[in-house]
């Protein structure tokens, strides 16, 4: 079975089917920030090394399975109350209309579903220390369309084998808040070896933080409230509803999600650009 080929000038590998036999990954970097993107935009983000500057999560061998989490565009129509994905992933629907280009530097993943054509390209700038999706939705129907778009991450902050092994402890030293339209997420705890000395009282260095380009109705960064009891991310609680709750604290699971609308015209488009990248504190 085929699942691609290459583009005419050799290029591009174009995946026409998302449900490869393996997660198809591209390393998109600048040499210190690292964002490893599926062919659905699944994978992991880093800051120089994997192990205690990660800054987005992937659920260890399950990834080979589940390509997830990853890099999401959660999708609802505000009139019928319809729900999909930009990247097919998470809530997978039909196949058809997807088709995702891995090249020098960039990624990209587009979808069509629901009268909606979504595009998302994802890259690392040269001197920028972030990812950026570049993202459009096409309104390929013959009505208006009232289209609710999330943004989605999944954080993984730190130390990423402590995380792993101790995740309800180290959620205790979680931190996430908005400011100016900008979620910034960190660590009180990073465990990490100084000079072979272990150094578990350190608080982590770094912000991690999600903004976006489109007006800002709402925000969730804990888990709970924007997934729901007894729920996955093929179908959180807030993107079923079309509401998130503006959940920021600490000592919990953390997320970050945005939450835009948009009235596009039939034949006119969309488009907002997502940062997702790290900072030192100040």
């Amino acid at each position: 079975m085929s699942y691609g080929h290459f583009s005419e000038d050799g290029r591009e590998f174009i995946i026409t089917r998302p449900d490869t036999p393996r997660p198809w990954v591209n390393y998109l970097t600048n040499g210190r920030y690292c964002a490893i993107c599926s062919q659905t935009g699944g994978g992991h983000s880093f800051f120089e090394t994997s192990g205690y500057n990660r800054i987005t999560r992937e659920y260890g061998p399950t990834v080979l399975l589940q390509d997830r989490p990853g890099r999401y565009i959660y999708l609802r129509d505000a009139d019928t109350g319809e729900l999909w994905s930009a990247n097919w992933q998470p809530m997978c629907r039909l196949t058809s209309g997807f088709e995702a280009r891995h090249g020098l530097g960039y990624t990209e993943v587009s979808y069509s579903s629901h009268g909606i054509e979504s595009s998302i390209t994802y890259y690392v700038p040269p001197r920028d220390d972030c990812e950026v999706w570049m993202v459009t939705l096409r309104n390929v129907s013959d009505k208006p369309r009232r289209i609710q778009a999330f943004p989605y991450v999944k954080w993984d902050l730190a130390n990423y084998a402590f995380n792993a092994t101790e995740a309800s402890f180290s959620a205790l030293f979680n931190e996430a808040v908005v400011e100016d339209g900008t979620i910034l997420a960190s660590t009180r705890f990073w465990n990490i070896a100084l000079g072979g000395v272990g150094n578990p009282n350190a608080r982590w260095d770094k912000w991690a933080f999600m903004t976006s380009s489109a007006p800002i109705e709402a925000f969730d960064c804990f888990d709970e409230e924007f997934m729901g009891m007894y729920r996955g991310l093929d179908n959180p609680k807030a993107i079923e509803e079309g509401k998130l709750r503006n959940s920021q604290g600490q000592g919990r699971d953390i997320m970050a999600a945005l939450q835009h609308s948009f009235e596009i015209a039939p034949g006119e488009e969309a488009r907002f650009v997502v940062l997702v990248g790290v900072t030192y504190r100040q």
